[in-house]
């Protein structure tokens, strides 16, 4: 039976190339396609995850503000992952080395 079958899809095909050829070429194009997309949307799925769990945040206070009040609050935060509180002597230490 998959003689039979073999044999008729190939003369079938013989008989009617140019079809034949237009189908496998539509079908590579429109797997081509398809698998292009995928990996579009994958990639940036992979890239969003990656900088979307990363964002640097600088607060900078007045100089009559408590920086230790805010520190303990935003340290009571889930979503802060670390917090580095750096004084404007620091800062200016820093700064001139």
């Amino acid at each position: 039976m998959a003689e039979f079958v073999s044999q008729e899809a190939l003369t079938s095909m013989a008989r009617s190339a140019l079809m034949s050829w237009l189908v496998v070429v539509t079908m590579t194009v429109s797997l081509s396609i398809l698998g292009g997309f995928w990996l579009v949307v994958q990639d940036l799925h992979h890239v969003s995850y990656q900088v979307g769990g990363k964002v640097p945040i600088a607060v900078f206070l007045s100089d009559d503000a408590d920086p230790r009040g805010l520190e303990s609050d935003m340290r009571d935060l889930s979503e802060v992952e670390s917090l580095k509180l750096i004084t404007i002597e620091q800062c200016l230490k820093d700064r001139q080395h």
